[in-house]
C-alpha cells in the first residue's frame, strides 16, 4: 500500500525580523519535494532557501491527504 503525506517546509526569512514561514503541501514522496523545492523550484520557495522538512504525515488516500492539507 502506498502513502501520500501532508508536509510543511520550514524557512526561516532573511529580513531583519528573522521571520518564521512555512510552506504546506501535499505529495507521495516529501523527501523528493524538499529536494525539488530547494533546488529547482522557481518562484516562491526559490527566494526563501534553504527549506527544511519539519512535519510530515501519511494518509492512506489522496483524498484524505488533501482534506488534511487544508487544516494546516
Amino acid at each position: 500500500m502506498s502513502f501520500f503525506y501532508v508536509y510543511e517546509l520550514l524557512f526561516i526569512q532573511t529580513t531583519v525580523s528573522g521571520k518564521a514561514t512555512y510552506n504546506v503541501g501535499s505529495s507521495d514522496n516529501p523527501e523528493f519535494r524538499l529536494d525539488y523545492h530547494n533546488t529547482e523550484s522557481k518562484g516562491y520557495t526559490k527566494r526563501h532557501r534553504p527549506l527544511n522538512l519539519v512535519f510530515s504525515i501519511g494518509f492512506e488516500s489522496r483524498e484524505e491527504t488533501h482534506r488534511n492539507e487544508q487544516k494546516h
